[in-house]
């Protein structure tokens, strides 16, 4: 129960990871060892597993402490799974069309002078599994490779942001216990103790 007690450090903590996870895969290179790109993903998954299924356990402990119902404390849940999924839905819409827009445009810069129309071209986008990626010449697979692996790269430039916010606002958070300690007292009122 330390970590609970401890909720702003555990999403420091989550900062943190997130943080450094993405602005490692920012770094990201075609030449990129495979080691060093699970690595960067394992520090993601940790970080963002933690921010998100740390604020279940906070959010019904605080409700529950401020006397909440056993609907309201229902609804809190309800309403901290609506902000997870729908959040990282847009996330990954948003993310998406970064790096469909960018990739389209780094492979237009690439395979300029080469005949392909738009709809080739966004065909690419899909990688090198691609009909149109496997009638390239050896070094425009290599420059259609680095086009899409610099269109990937550079979406992490919004989990950077994101991650980063985390990070501030966790140095934001109040700093507060969860539980309280219990003082024991006079019964009155049917009760033996009250929240300090």
């Amino acid at each position: 129960m330390l970590i609970l007690e401890l909720s702003s450090i555990l999403y420091l903590a989550t900062g943190i990871l997130l943080t450094t996870g993405t602005a490692l895969m920012y770094t990201v290179k075609v030449d990129s060892p495979p080691s060093h790109v699970y690595g960067y993903s394992v520090l993601l998954a940790i970080g963002a597993g933690l921010t998100c299924n740390t604020g279940y356990p906070i959010a019904s402990i605080k409700a529950s402490l401020e006397g909440g119902t056993t609907q309201e404390i229902n609804s809190v849940i309800s309403l901290q799974n609506t902000c997870t999924v729908g959040g990282s839905v847009i996330i990954l819409l948003i993310s998406g069309q970064i790096f469909q827009s960018l990739a389209f445009a780094n492979l237009k810069t690439v395979l300029a002078g080469t005949g392909l129309d738009d709809a080739e071209v966004r065909s690419l986008v899909g990688g090198v599994g691609s009909a149109v990626f496997q009638g390239l010449d050896d070094q425009l697979r290599k420059d259609a490779v680095q086009a899409i692996t610099s269109a990937i790269s550079k979406v992490y430039v919004l989990g950077i942001a994101t991650a980063g916010l985390t990070l501030v606002g966790s140095l934001l958070m109040k700093r507060e216990r969860l539980f309280k300690s219990v003082e024991a007292g006079p019964a009155s009122g049917g009760e033996s103790a009250e929240m300090k």
